[in-house]
């Protein structure tokens, strides 16, 4: 059996958020109402700073993790 790493903080606060659009979505909201009641709401980062997000990424997110699961919501290194 081998170990998995262990997801980041980052990673963990997009999930949170992908987590709160996905709610909306199951209670009946459409995925663009679900996302901009969610990114109207203040947030935080994993250090405890206000965290703006946009609609843009909050979508990109939602994509990654349907796609990808968690390790989706890494930071992916830039060419």
């Amino acid at each position: 059996m081998y170990a998995r790493p262990r997801p980041s903080p980052k990673a963990l606060s997009r999930h949170a958020v992908v987590s709160e659009v996905k709610a909306r979505v199951l209670g009946g909201r459409a995925l663009s109402e679900a996302i901009a009641e969610v990114v109207a709401q203040p947030h935080v980062d994993p250090l405890g700073r206000p965290w703006a997000r946009f609609p843009r990424t909050v979508r990109r997110w939602v994509r990654l993790f349907a796609e990808g699961g968690l390790p989706a919501l890494e930071n992916q290194l830039r060419p």
